[in-house]
């Protein structure tokens, strides 16, 4: 990806260091979340619907790079981390609103969501802002950046929500990774590696639960 984004209308170039940053924005694809106005209900499937909806065209994720860039780019820079880990307790929370819809399989889809949650507790250790400056960009940010992420969900069914979910499991793998090479500190990287192997482990239980509902078991 290319070590921009847009800010106020016009490609701002980041220094090197950010750009596993940028990267990272691919992964809060992820966070969806019930809120006023915007449909996002997670509807029970019975299996056959779940196979007809898995025999249907994939849906692919969109670029929430490009889509969630002008509100990352409002953050100072040291917040990014913390801001996008605000957007992974939003995650925790959609695995929890889907475990209530699939309760067949809620223990997996509840081991997802303290997965999510263990991600950002530890990139907020790793990365803390609590700065006032810092605190008030990510407080204006949130929202909108919330809202625009909703909105891409609101039409899809749960089985493609999941399926976008596994997809954007697997780019925050490679985003954690991508940070490593620029971080000096040994801990730090060894914890990237390991959130890095926490995002498979969710990805690989969706790719199997999609897997079991699609055959109807």
């Amino acid at each position: 990806m290319p070590n921009y984004v847009h800010h106020h209308g016009n490609r701002q170039r980041l220094p090197i260091q950010n750009k596993p940053y940028i990267l990272f924005l691919y992964q809060s694809s992820r966070h969806v979340h019930v809120t006023g106005g915007i449909d996002c209900t997670v509807r029970s499937l019975t299996p056959d619907k779940a196979a007809r909806v898995m025999t249907m065209p994939s849906t692919p994720a969109p670029d929430f790079a490009t889509l969630l860039a002008p509100f990352i780019s409002s953050v100072p820079a040291a917040a990014v981390p913390a801001f996008l880990a605000r957007l992974e307790h939003t995650a925790a929370a959609r695995y929890r609103m889907w475990a209530e819809a699939l309760p067949a399989h809620a223990e997996g889809l509840l081991g997802c969501a303290a997965r999510e949650d263990a991600i950002a507790e530890r990139i907020l250790a790793l990365y803390p802002a609590n700065e006032p400056a810092q605190l008030s960009a990510m407080d204006a940010a949130i929202a909108p950046a919330k809202e625009t992420y909703y909105a891409v969900f609101s039409a899809l069914t749960p089985i493609e929500q999941m399926a976008i979910q596994a997809n954007a499991e697997r780019q925050g793998a490679a985003a954690w990774r991508a940070m490593i090479d620029d971080e000096p500190e040994a801990d730090k990287k060894t914890a990237l590696e390991a959130c890095a192997r926490i995002e498979e482990e969710s990805a690989d239980f969706l790719d199997a639960l999609l897997a079991t509902l699609a055959s109807g078991s």
